[in-house]
């Protein structure tokens, strides 16, 4: 099985039809969902221009997702991953993806939840200056409960799906806080990458205590590292 979110995307996505990748970022799940069904007609948009030989390549449009330039109704599907966390009014994005989906079109969005472990790993390392995306090292606007998600969306989708999925964050924890001034020092060179991590008694403890921790089910399961929604236009 493919991890999320492509396992999703590729699953809930039409044969034909109109689609947005909302936030397109690189253009990197456009390309996903091209490659895998060519009959598509995708379109990108982002506040950000891409690579220009991408936007060359695909059909991007320069926007905001809080006002679309689509005609009401006109689209099959979208996604949009790891976008609203970053607008102060999500509840404006959300309003205009009912807008311009089609009656019973399908909405994929992924949110980051507010119990999770990678939140605090994330916080630290924007705060220490190691965080190695720089185009994302900005604080987010919102974090996610299912009950502030399914409070977003009431009145205008139907939950299909909504569910979780992990993200192995243990490659980042071990790093900032066994070998911080490393770090530092290569944040400040703009060359931050990952270390090798010695195979010492004491790495490998706390390694497999943290992947115990991540893997355990029950209410911790709730630090999982995004919600996957799955909508449905009323």
């Amino acid at each position: 099985m493919l991890p999320e979110p492509q396992w999703s995307l590729l699953r809930y996505a039409p044969t034909r039809g109109s689609v947005l990748d909302a936030g397109c970022g690189d253009l990197y799940y456009t390309s996903i969902l091209k490659n895998s069904n060519p009959n598509l007609e995708i379109t990108a948009v982002d506040i950000v221009l891409p690579d220009i030989t991408n936007a060359k390549k695909n059909n991007f449009v320069r926007s905001c997702i809080e006002n679309l330039p689509f005609k009401d109704e006109s689209l099959d599907y979208i996604f949009c991953f790891s976008v609203l966390q970053y607008i102060k009014d999500n509840e404006e994005a959300i309003k205009e993806f009912c807008r311009v989906l089609k009656w019973k079109g399908r909405l994929l969005i992924t949110l980051p939840t507010s119990k999770s472990v990678f939140r605090l790993i994330r916080d630290m390392e924007i705060r220490t200056r190691v965080y190695k995306w720089h185009e994302h090292d900005v604080s987010h606007y919102h974090y996610y409960t299912k009950n502030d998600i399914k409070k977003l969306v009431e009145d205008r989708f139907k939950i299909l799906d909504l569910h979780g999925y992990n993200f192995n964050f243990i490659p980042m924890l071990l790093p900032l806080l066994f070998s911080p001034p490393k770090l530092k020092a290569r944040a400040e060179e703009n060359k931050v990458k990952r270390l090798r991590i010695s195979d010492s008694r004491m790495m490998k403890k706390a390694f497999n205590l943290l992947k115990c921790i991540q893997n355990m089910r029950g209410p911790i399961n709730n630090l999982c590292y995004h919600y996957v929604m799955i909508l449905e236009k009323n």
